[in-house]
């Protein structure tokens, strides 16, 4: 409802403006509260106003490097179309499965990271030699597993995204990630 009606954006704004108050004072890092900001953990870019949306809140705060992943590709087209890149600290990672991407891809070579599900780990999975080869060779993500599960560090730790962070700098490179 918020993020629909395009409140959420001025919500999360105050909270990111109150939260990092005094980093932004002292540029002292243990008062860098929010640094990383996963958009949609578990939903997807509906449309143009709210991609904009995410865009615009990126460029207020060049602090906290804003990650997305989408297979809305259309969207991100559309917002291209106005747009040269979207925000230095605003990256979009690509969701790539199965070659669904590749015609966008190959439109925007190098302009976006690819987030791109392996599922050599599950039988059945309708890959060719070529792409299981390929998958095998590429960077995974650390936090899931080569069997699907949440990877955790030597102390316990679940790994997560604000450890890593490679999905919140624009490379243009492929991270894979394991069936989960």
């Amino acid at each position: 409802m918020l993020l629909r009606s395009g409140k959420a954006f001025d919500e999360i704004d105050k909270f990111i403006t109150e939260a990092n108050k005094k980093y932004l004072k002292t540029n002292d890092e243990r008062y860098h509260k929010v640094a990383t900001f996963r958009i949609n953990t578990s939903g997807e870019i509906e449309n143009l106003d709210q991609f904009n949306g995410w865009n615009e809140l990126a460029k207020k705060h060049p602090e906290v490097n804003f990650g997305i992943y989408t297979k809305n590709f259309d969207v991100v087209k559309e917002f291209l179309e106005t747009n040269e890149n979207t925000a230095d600290n605003f990256v979009v990672n690509i969701s790539q499965w199965h070659h669904v991407a590749d015609e966008f891809l190959e439109k925007h070579q190098g302009k976006f990271n690819i987030f791109e599900y392996d599922d050599t780990n599950r039988t059945g999975n309708e890959l060719s030699e070529e792409d299981i080869e390929r998958l095998k060779n590429e960077r995974h993500c650390p936090a899931v597993t080569p069997d699907g599960h949440h990877a955790f560090t030597k102390d316990g730790e679940p790994i997560t995204c604000d450890m890593c962070k490679r999905c919140y700098r624009k490379t243009g490179e492929i991270t894979a990630v394991y069936a989960h």
